[in-house]
């Protein structure tokens, strides 16, 4: 994906392709100011992403054991892993630090007495892409994360309308 965005800010410079390696040296050149911000932009992400993760970590390891707990490190082991940013691209990464503050949340309202219902909500389908996985099952494994902060932290908002039933679905529209 950012192959594609630098791809696209090279065509945007240039009136055509380059043809030759001179006109692609040249293209590269007039697009080094915009690479540039967007690294930045990227490496702002990243510095947010790993304090985030941090913090959750660090939390994570100082409450007891639950079913909750337990539940929060599999989703950040499949959240935050080596090669995480290349394989979740761009896109994802831009809603990483509003999952991580997703945790945060539900980690600040444990002990909760609803938690386990709301975890069985997600587990399920989580379970279910987990036996399935695909490449076109994508969609749905991001949602099941939107899903989290639905039922986790609504007060952090969703960038569209989930639920459930939504997430049941797009599996019977995908399979």
């Amino acid at each position: 994906e950012f192959r594609e965005q630098v791809s696209g800010l090279l065509a945007a410079t240039c009136l055509s392709l380059p043809r030759s390696k001179q006109e692609f040296l040249d293209a590269i050149e007039k697009a080094k100011p915009e690479l540039h911000a967007r690294l930045a932009e990227i490496l702002k992400l990243l510095d947010a992403i790993l304090s985030l993760y941090n913090e959750v970590k660090s939390k994570l390891e100082k409450i007891p054991a639950s079913p909750a707990c337990s539940d929060m490190k599999k989703q950040l082991s499949h959240l935050v892993y080596p090669g995480f940013v290349g394989t979740a691209g761009y896109a994802r990464l831009k809603h990483y630090p509003r999952y991580l503050k997703a945790m945060l949340t539900r980690i600040q309202k444990l002990p909760n007495p609803r938690d386990a219902q709301l975890q069985a909500e997600v587990t399920a389908r989580w379970q279910r892409f987990l036996k399935n996985k695909r490449p076109e099952l994508e969609e749905y494994r991001w949602m099941i994360e939107e899903l989290r902060v639905s039922l986790f932290a609504q007060e952090l908002r969703t960038p569209m309308p989930v639920s459930g039933k939504r997430l049941d679905k797009l599996w019977d529209e995908l399979n």
